[in-house]
């Protein structure tokens, strides 16, 4: 147990908590107490401020809009579902896209995977395709996109097509523009090699394993 404890701790930095647990859940026999030491340093203490978080960022315009799936789905049907159309017809802001963004946060933190993931894969459809993308924020949204993936367990061309290789554009454009330091687009990388070892090595999907191997003849992770 002494050498995994010595492995999570190298490997931490790189994890989201949430997948850190998942994965020990997983992979690593006998770490139920580690599990909890985790659980209660930090996820119970800070429940509070989420639940406050997540009053506070319900009465939203965008939130109530995402909610009303069949006004939602008449947007996308007319290729109005974008930020820019939004705008136009709504109101709606990034500002109200980056309240959205927070709750789903809320959500993820207090294990409503499948709730964050929603609302990411919709912040998503709205942003992508701006002229003007907040390339940043839109990063964000696919990070928290993909650790919602890795927990629910996807299927491995949703993660990989859809999350994966997005995050890695988004990471060369970034410091193609100087937005991302050389080491800054490293530690990018390292989360990638890291989540996708844990997607691949707890997942019971067909060929995870072989993302995971993907990586390392990846040249874009060098």
């Amino acid at each position: 147990m002494t050498d995994t404890v010595t492995l999570i701790k190298r490997m931490a930095p790189c994890l989201d908590t949430h997948v850190l647990l998942h994965f020990l859940r997983s992979a690593v026999p006998g770490s139920e107490k580690l599990q909890e030491q985790i659980t209660e340093r930090t996820l119970i203490n800070k429940r509070d401020s989420w639940t406050k978080g997540d009053e506070e960022t319900k009465d939203n315009k965008l939130l109530t809009l995402l909610n009303n799936y069949q006004e939602s789905q008449r947007l996308r049907k007319e290729s109005a579902f974008t930020l820019d159309r939004l705008n136009e017809q709504l109101g709606i802001t990034l500002s109200d896209c980056k309240k959205v963004f927070s709750y789903a946060k809320s959500q993820y933190e207090m294990g409503k995977y499948k709730d964050a993931e929603k609302l990411l894969f919709s912040l998503k459809e709205i942003l992508i395709n701006e002229q003007h993308q907040p390339t940043e924020f839109i990063l964000q949204i696919f990070w928290g996109l993909l650790q919602c993936e890795i927990l629910l367990n996807r299927e491995k061309d949703t993660l990989e097509f859809t999350t994966l290789n997005k995050i890695k554009q988004f990471i060369e454009k970034l410091q193609a523009e100087q937005v991302l330091s050389y080491q800054e687009s490293l530690k990018h990388k390292a989360w990638i090699i890291h989540q996708i070892m844990v997607y691949s090595f707890t997942s019971k999907q067909p060929n995870a394993v072989a993302l995971f191997s993907q990586l390392f003849t990846d040249k874009t992770l060098l």
